[in-house]
C-alpha cells in the first residue's frame, strides 16, 4: 500500500520522537522546590536547604549534588568539614580561613545528599535536606553603617542515579536519570563532578531545573570607625602597660636570683 506524503511525514515524526524518548534517559520533570534558611547565631551559621522532588520510585538509586557558590562574605572551613560524623561536602578550591572579605573570593563547595524514598510519600513528593556549616568572614569597619548584608543564592542542582555497583577507580560513569511519565519533560543539561567524596573518579550529573531561587541574607556586624581613636589610645595604653609591668617582674627576678646564691 502506497503511503501518502502527509502519512510518511508522520511517520517520520512519530519514529523520530520515539526514538529520542527511548535513546535519552537525561528527561526529568522541571518541578524541584527549594527551602532554604540559616540557623544558629553570630558569625557561625548552618546553611540548610531542602529540596522537593515529585515521588518516583526510581529516586531511590539517585543521589542530589547541591553546587553552592559562597560570595566572599562567607566560607566553609573543609577541615571542619571533614570532621562531620556524616561527611557529605567537599570544598573546591583553597580556602584562607584568616582573610578579611574584601581580600576573599567567591568559593564553590559541592554537597552531596541521598534521595530516601519509600512507598506512599506524602503529597507525591520526597524531601532531601542538607546542613553546610558556613561561617561569615570579617568586613571593613564603617563610619555609617551598622550592618552589612551577605547575599546567599540559591546552588545549582544535579542528579545521579545507579551508581551503587558501579567501582570508585572507575575514571567516568554515565550516569542515568529515573524514568519519568511526564509529558512535561525535557532533556537537561550534563556536567562532570567526584562521584564521591573521597573518589577521584568522575561521574556525569544530570541538571535538575528549580521552580524558585531563593536568596538567604547574612547579617554580619560591623565595626564603627568613629570608634578608631578610641581604640587606638586604648591599645597604646594596654600595651605600654603590659611591657612596663613585664620588664618590672624580670627585672625583680633579676635582683632576687644574685641574692640566693649569696
Amino acid at each position: 500500500m502506497k503511503m501518502s506524503p502527509l502519512s510518511t511525514a508522520l511517520s517520520l515524526l512519530l519514529w523520530t520522537c520515539s526514538a529520542v524518548a527511548s535513546s535519552s534517559n537525561c528527561c526529568y520533570t522541571s518541578s524541584a522546590w527549594l527551602t532554604r534558611r540559616l540557623e544558629k547565631d553570630g558569625f557561625h551559621r548552618d546553611l540548610v536547604t531542602s529540596v522537593q522532588l515529585p515521588w518516583s520510585p526510581s529516586l531511590a538509586d539517585c543521589r542530589l549534588l547541591l553546587v553552592e557558590r559562597l560570595p566572599a562574605g562567607v566560607y566553609a572551613d573543609p577541615y571542619q568539614l571533614a570532621r562531620l560524623p556524616s561527611a557529605q561536602h567537599k570544598v573546591l578550591g583553597l580556602v584562607d580561613v584568616e582573610a578579611m572579605a574584601h581580600d576573599s573570593t567567591w568559593l564553590d563547595v559541592l554537597s552531596w545528599v541521598e534521595v530516601n524514598v519509600t512507598e506512599g510519600e506524602v503529597s507525591g513528593q520526597v524531601t532531601a535536606t542538607v546542613s553546610l556549616p558556613v561561617h561569615a568572614r570579617y568586613h571593613r569597619a564603617d563610619e555609617t553603617e551598622r550592618i552589612a548584608s551577605v547575599y546567599i543564592e540559591s546552588p545549582r542542582l544535579f542528579l545521579g542515579c545507579d551508581w551503587e555497583n558501579q567501582p570508585d577507580t572507575q575514571p567516568s560513569i554515565e550516569a542515568e536519570s529515573p524514568t519519568v511519565d511526564s509529558d512535561d519533560c525535557k532533556c537537561d543539561e550534563k556536567e562532570p563532578f567526584p562521584c564521591r567524596i573521597a573518589s577521584d573518579a568522575v561521574c556525569e550529573y544530570h541538571a535538575v531545573q528549580t521552580d524558585n531561587s531563593p536568596t538567604v541574607v547574612l547579617p554580619v556586624p560591623l565595626g564603627d570607625l568613629r570608634d578608631l581613636e578610641l581604640v587606638l589610645v586604648g591599645t597604646a595604653v594596654a600595651v605600654t602597660a603590659g611591657t612596663v609591668l613585664l620588664l618590672l617582674v624580670i627585672n625583680n627576678k633579676t635582683l632576687e636570683s644574685p641574692a640566693r646564691h649569696r
